[in-house]
């Protein structure tokens, strides 16, 4: 279902800032604000984006997966992969946290937060969802976390 939801996604980069940003404006000063990217996703558009940075294939599975289930006997695939590509050693489940995508996914509605009142204080940091996932994969390959 959650295939063709309206999706937002934030980053803890994207958290920080604007931690650091409410710290330093006045406007922000004992407010509350949503924290997410300025415009919505549907994984049915993202996942080929995100699988073609991967330089991979799509697929897609009509009544999905569960990734916790999936996942459950990878790790020696996982260990081949930290010895092929030098990464640094770490357990794949330490990895996935439980349950991280199995709950989101099983939602049926559009999960959308509104930006208006942080834009409206002067915040700006308002990244494209794909640019946030991207930035998320570079980092952990630059930290030879995933080949």
């Amino acid at each position: 279902s959650a295939y063709d939801c309206q999706w937002d996604v934030s980053s803890a980069r994207q958290i920080a800032e604007m931690m650091i940003w409410s710290s330093e404006t006045t406007s922000a000063h004992g407010q509350a604000f949503n924290c997410t990217g300025d415009s919505h996703f549907r994984w049915r558009d993202l996942w080929p984006e995100i699988a073609r940075w991967f330089e991979l294939e799509p697929a897609f599975e009509p009544e999905g997966i569960s990734v916790q289930r999936y996942l459950k006997d990878k790790s020696p695939i996982w260990d081949n992969l930290i010895k092929e590509h030098d990464l640094t050693p770490s357990p794949l489940q330490s990895l996935v946290s439980e349950g991280f995508l199995d709950k989101p996914m099983a939602i049926d509605w559009d999960a959308i937060y509104d930006m208006s009142k942080a834009k409206a204080a002067g915040f700006t940091e308002l990244p494209a969802p794909l640019t946030t996932f991207i930035d998320l994969f570079q980092t952990l390959r630059e930290d030879r976390v995933i080949p």
